[in-house]
């Protein structure tokens, strides 16, 4: 998604701004190695993140971030909104929430995927999962 994003706009800055502008992705890590290098960059006015739930998540999550995403960075503005959703195998005999949440409590374990380790949607499969007092294992 942040891809997408800073693609369109480079895009549109480029055109009113009458300057190019290079998205160099450094994907992985739940946008945590993109957010130290920009970390590390000098603060000149050229270099931008475009971030996702992860750069705010993985200091907490992890040991040592080598950033501190409030002191090291000045948001500029929200670019896009993209909820999270549950969705499961339709042979799952569940069609809503609650539901589901009472299906899980009856299953010794709840595998799930998600788009990485530490990131908005990992985070909210381990809750359900918690919530619902079941092992979680994560596949994704």
């Amino acid at each position: 998604m942040t891809d997408i994003v800073s693609r369109s706009l480079a895009k549109e800055l480029g055109v009113t701004l009458k300057q190019p502008f290079v998205i160099e992705n450094k994907a992985g890590a739940a946008g945590q190695g993109a957010t130290e290098y920009v970390a590390r960059k000098p603060a000149d006015g050229y270099t931008l993140l475009v971030s996702a739930t992860g750069h705010v998540i993985a200091p907490v999550m992890q040991k040592k971030a080598n950033y501190d995403p409030v002191k090291d960075f000045e948001p500029i503005s929200i670019l896009a909104k993209a909820p999270n959703l549950l969705v499961v195998n339709p042979s799952v005999p569940v069609r809503t929430m609650p539901d589901f949440m009472g299906w899980t409590k009856a299953q010794p374990s709840v595998p799930f995927a998600s788009a990485g380790t530490g990131g908005s949607t990992h985070l909210g499969g381990e809750l359900g999962t918690v919530r619902s007092r079941r092992q979680a294992v994560c596949v994704g």
